[in-house]
């Protein structure tokens, strides 16, 4: 699976609740594999990956990113690592790798 495929699967399986852009950047802090940045004002999400990395581990950074994403409507959950946030993850890895 391509990069890109996952982005579109995502999209359609676990749409977000505003505009998402999805980057593979070469930006990020060392030892920083993704990053999820909600901008209220303009009303979209950014996610960025590090292109660096080998693809599975891309799509790894991208399933966790997402996850944070799709708390953006719960701003006391959406940078944690908890439950809700698990639930997220659990479904954007069966978008991505359905069984």
């Amino acid at each position: 699976m391509k990069f890109r495929d996952a982005v579109v699967l995502l999209l359609h399986q676990e749409p977000l609740i505003c505009e998402v852009s999805v980057q593979l950047t070469g930006s990020l802090e060392e030892d920083v594999y993704g990053e999820c940045h909600l901008d209220l004002n303009k009303k979209i999400i950014l996610i960025k990956v590090a292109k660096s990395l080998p693809l599975v581990a891309q799509l790894d950074a991208l399933i966790h990113e997402w996850a944070h994403a799709m708390l953006a409507g719960v701003p006391t959950e959406f940078h944690k690592h908890g439950p809700m946030w698990g639930v997220c993850y659990a479904r954007c890895y069966c978008a991505v790798y359905p069984s």
